[in-house]
């Protein structure tokens, strides 16, 4: 009955993770991105036509969609929380939660893949420059009408990219070692000695 209870628990768990992870990759970070477009949208003085934040295909439509500001803010949105959210699980979550292995699991898988399609949307900066479909992604529309060469704008993504990588090492070495805390001594003096 014991091993029954501890399978179950795992499995529900598991389900869990993969549920939380999947709301913040269809729910969270969808949001944020198209807030941003709304937000820069009413910041200057237009009206917002459509906002469908949630699902497969998020979109937010402006009166005016061609400036700048519109064009990088769903982005901008999105860096700013990834790094006000990471933050916070550096400074404060994880520390509170390091004896709890369920929420270390829950939190860092969650994390985990949060930043892993955050640095796809920073990605996608360098990648989508060129794009010529309609309507054309954010990336293509701020090189157009800020006439920024493209390769300016790639180079910046990939930048942009390479710090967030640099900032999240921080918070992964502690993780890792947040897990390693959990195993037996014994385990713990053979990983070391490897």
């Amino acid at each position: 009955m014991k091993n029954f209870l501890a399978s179950a628990t795992t499995a529900l768990f598991t389900a869990g993770v993969f549920i939380a992870i999947s709301l913040v990759a269809l729910v969270v970070c969808p949001f944020f991105h198209e807030s941003g477009h709304a937000l820069a949208c009413y910041a200057q003085g237009y009206s917002v036509i459509h906002f469908s934040p949630f699902g497969f295909h998020p979109r937010t439509d402006c009166t005016e969609n061609n400036t700048w500001v519109s064009a990088a803010a769903g982005t901008a949105a999105s860096v700013t929380m990834w790094f006000v959210i990471t933050a916070i699980l550096n400074h404060w979550l994880l520390l509170r939660y390091r004896g709890n292995l369920a929420w270390l699991s829950l939190f860092s898988a969650v994390w985990f893949a949060w930043s892993y399609i955050f640095l796809g949307e920073v990605l996608n900066w360098a990648w989508l420059v060129h794009s010529t479909r309609n309507p054309p992604p954010d990336t293509a529309r701020f090189a157009t009408v800020t006439h920024i060469r493209p390769q300016w704008i790639i180079g910046g993504a990939w930048t942009l990219a390479a710090i967030v990588v640099a900032s999240a090492a921080r918070l992964v070495w502690k993780i890792i070692w947040a897990f390693f805390a959990f195993l037996p001594s014994s385990q713990l003096q053979n990983a070391e000695s490897n």
